[in-house]
């Protein structure tokens, strides 16, 4: 790909449609938490990868008492450049700048790319976890 990838913050008022189908088409798109409204209250805790104006990757890096790294999302015609590991590495730098060691990683365990994303990020020095079982539900 000759086309330069930059990795930046997210814009709410020009990059919801891009996040949006980024994460539909890898099929981590979840209509109860990553609405545009909810994105706009976390917007510092996404990344985007833009290439040629077009939002083609996003990373969420949520820091709290347990850090943690989820949706990253690289569109299939894109995969294959390096754009999932500047992500990735662009994350894991926002968290260490927030003084964090360390981060944990969610990965959807019904999607279609589960064991491939397990292996790109096993290897880069990510271990398997099996201490928790993630649980969530919309606060009423």
């Amino acid at each position: 790909m000759s086309a330069e990838t930059i990795i930046r913050g997210y814009d709410p008022s020009r990059d919801y449609s891009d996040v949006h189908y980024n994460l539909n088409e890898a099929g981590l798109f979840d209509p109860d938490r990553d609405t545009a409204t909810l994105l706009q209250t976390y917007a510092s805790s996404v990344l985007v990868a833009e290439t040629d104006g077009t939002v083609v990757g996003n990373v969420y890096a949520s820091e709290g008492i347990m850090p943690i790294i989820f949706h990253l999302a690289v569109r299939e015609s894109h995969r294959g450049h390096g754009i999932g590991s500047l992500l990735l590495r662009a994350a894991e730098d926002q968290l260490k700048r927030q003084g964090h060691p360390d981060a944990e990683l969610f990965v959807d365990v019904t999607g279609k790319n589960y064991e491939a994303l397990i292996r790109f990020y096993a290897d880069r020095g990510y271990r398997n976890g099996d201490t928790y079982k993630s649980m969530w539900r919309i606060l009423p």
